[in-house]
Parts: structure tokens; C-alpha cells; sequence
């Protein structure tokens, strides 16, 4: 139950949150003291608020509740130091909190695919760029099936203009997790940034997130 949930959580559709939350609630109905599937359960409540899919103040409540409840189980469980990072990042704005919740994880886990994401999603938003893409990178060598590594892997490359491994990334996130919200429009900003304004709009015109 724990791994579908997951994986469905990495589709980064709207049915995918729905249904990661209900297999994670299986889990731990079966076992409550489950500390992964609760840190599961916060990563799905932040990203529904990152998607407009859950209000922001109820998001980052369920969110923060689920991370607490996975480190008071395991006080040294990598993915829920991370997912506090999160936290502080998409509820807190507050970098400097998350930047030591992630190092916390990193040194936990510096394998850990989960921990790894949270620490891209970071290292781009302190405008790293360079620690962004070297963090990425690891991330879709160690699990290349991965949607969403590689989603966030094309946002650093964005945000460094390197064009054409942006819209390489943004395209394997796709055919990966066909629904995936925010894909289209990605592709569609790199080809308008391509002078393919045509193109753009024939992708821009797929995308199903609001």
C-alpha cells in the first residue's frame, strides 16, 4: 500500500493525490505507527496545495501534523526531516528553516531519492542553479522512472537557459505520467522561448492544470 501510494503520488494528477491519500490511510490503519506512510501522507498534502488542489492553510496543517506525527515515531527518518523542509519552504517561506531540515535529511539519507527531490526543489529556489542540476541528475541516475525527478530536474535546467535538456526533461516527466499536471505548459514555455510560438500553443492548449 505504501509504495502504490508513492507511486501514484509521483503521477502529480489530481486522481493520483486522491488516491496516494487513501492508500496511505490503508497503511496506517493497519499500522499506525507506520513513520514512512506518514511522512508519505505530508509530501501529498504539500503538493496538492502546490497544484491549487487543497487550500494552502489546510495543506500545510495536514502536512505539518503527518511530518510530526512520522518524527515522533523516528526521530531520524530522512524523508520527514525533508518533508519539514518542504514545509518551511511552501507554508513558512522561510529558506533558512528549510535549509537545515534538509541538511538534517541529507545527512541521514544522501541516497535517498525523496530526500534528494526536496533538496533540488531547495537548492532552485536559493537560485543554486549549479547544485540544483548536480542534485537532479543524481536523482533520475538512481530511480530513472521517476516523473517527478525529472520534472524538477527540468526546472533547474530552465532556470539555467539550457533549453533544449529543460524541454528533454519536461518530456520524459510526460511520457512517464501521461496526466502529469504542469508538463504541457512547461513544454509550451520552452518552445515559446525556442521562437515556436505555434508549437507552444498546441502544447500550451493540453495542459489541465488551472
Amino acid at each position: 500500500l505504501f509504495l502504490q501510494g508513492r507511486q501514484l503520488f509521483r503521477q502529480k494528477t489530481p486522481e493520483g493525490y486522491t488516491q496516494a491519500i487513501a492508500l496511505y490511510q490503508q497503511a496506517l490503519a493497519i499500522d499506525p505507527g507506520y513513520a514512512a506512510a506518514w511522512s508519505g501522507l505530508s509530501g501529498v498534502y504539500i503538493g496538492q496545495i502546490t497544484e491549487g488542489l487543497r487550500p494552502v492553510a489546510e495543506g500545510c496543517r495536514l502536512s505539518r501534523e503527518a511530518a510530526d506525527k512520522a518524527l515522533a515515531l523516528s526521530p531520524d527518518l530522512a524523508s520527514a526531516h525533508a518533508q519539514l523542509g518542504w514545509i518551511a519552504m511552501s507554508c513558512d517561506y522561510d529558506l533558512a528553516a528549510a535549509a537545515q531540515h534538509m541538511t538534517r535529511a541529507l545527512m541521514l539519507a544522501p541516497e535517498d531519492t525523496d530526500v534528494l527531490h526536496n533538496a533540488t526543489i531547495l537548492a532552485w529556489s536559493l537560485g543554486r542553479l549549479d547544485t540544483a542540476i548536480a542534485i537532479g541528475e543524481a536523482e533520475v541516475a538512481r530511480d530513472p522512472v521517476n516523473g517527478l525527478a525529472y520534472d524538477s530536474l527540468g526546472d533547474s535546467y530552465c532556470g539555467a537557459h539550457r533549453w533544449d535538456a529543460c524541454l528533454a526533461s519536461y518530456r520524459t516527466a510526460l511520457a512517464l505520467n501521461p496526466g502529469y499536471l504542469g508538463s504541457h505548459s512547461g513544454i509550451g514555455y520552452v518552445l515559446l522561448v525556442k521562437g515556436k510560438p505555434e508549437a507552444a500553443l498546441t502544447e500550451l492548449q493540453q495542459e489541465t492544470a488551472e
